[in-house]
């Protein structure tokens, strides 16, 4: 299959490479450019791999499309999906089609921005840190990160591997429901049932951001959840991506974007003692190995 690379049209900045003839009849389907497909370009959100395109499809993108999902596009994301606001020095930034010059959120930005502009049914994105989850607050839309290692994240680069999550993404509940009874076989989605909203972190928000937090959970009836964070957990996720990148960055500093050039510089030469060090809450907890 052969494909057009970085469409010039209405919706510049949300696709990075679309297939030659885009599928019209069954569901259709963006795919955030941090998975493999067949045939079809995929950059991770980097000039490194402009020109890369796989000889197999990850895992999740075949599942899908087996069952009858059309890939009609690779959307844009954060430069190595490690960042939430999608904004890519290479590719441009991601639009919000529902709040113009506001941020579409990221890593999974293009994929929720190709759903909020009806350019899609149903896309597949990936969370670690947010990455589902923030993309579909700004953009209006369904995202949903599953369990750890329920999606298969078999052909997608990783970010941070013991916190990355494969997930679906669509415009309803019930358009997720359907994608995650296809990405794992044998889900089935529990009976409705009445649930609680619990709110926490407010305290850690811009007094703007924490009183639109306190008035949205008021109205949901939302009643406070103490949910402290494990301490150096920011520590051990930066690290595990310095880890992933530490062979290429050597190689190809320059061509990082200034943003993710930062982050990846501040941790690369952690000590192997203050890496162990900020795991060790989650192997207490039984998170990690």
């Amino acid at each position: 299959m052969s494909a057009e690379s970085e469409p010039n049209d209405a919706h510049e900045g949300i696709w990075l490479a679309r297939p030659a003839a885009v599928p019209t009849n069954g569901i259709s389907l963006a795919v955030k450019d941090l998975f493999d497909t067949a045939g079809l370009t995929t950059t991770y959100g980097s000039i490194l791999f402009a020109d890369h395109v796989p000889v197999q499809s990850a895992e999740a993108v075949v599942r899908l499309e087996s069952a009858g999902y059309l890939n009609v596009g690779k959307t844009n994301l954060h430069e190595f999906a490690y960042g939430v606001t999608s904004q890519n020095p290479h590719f441009g930034t991601v639009p919000n089609p529902i709040a113009p010059g506001r941020t579409a959120g990221g890593s999974s930005g293009g994929s929720a921005a190709a759903l909020a502009a009806g350019l899609a049914d149903a896309a597949l994105g990936t969370d670690s840190g947010g990455s589902i989850r923030i993309p579909a607050a700004c953009c209006g839309i369904v995202g949903f990160k599953p369990t750890y290692g329920l999606v298969p994240l078999d052909g997608c680069f990783p970010l941070a591997p013991t916190f990355d999550h494969a997930g679906p993404m669509a415009r309803t509940v019930a358009g997720c429901t359907a994608m995650l009874t296809t990405l794992v076989p044998g889900f089935e989605p529990e009976p409705a049932r009445s649930v609680a909203v619990g709110v926490a972190w407010d305290d850690r928000c811009s007094p703007l951001v924490g009183n639109r937090i306190r008035e949205a959970a008021a109205l949901l009836g939302a009643q406070p959840v103490d949910f402290p964070l494990p301490p150096g957990i920011g520590d051990a996720f930066m690290r595990e991506v310095a880890d992933v990148h530490r062979d290429l960055f050597a190689e190809s500093a320059d061509s990082y974007g200034t943003n993710v050039r930062a982050k990846i510089e501040r941790r690369r030469e952690d000590t192997d003692a203050h890496a162990a060090e900020a795991a060790e809450p989650r192997r207490a907890r039984g998170q990690v190995t």
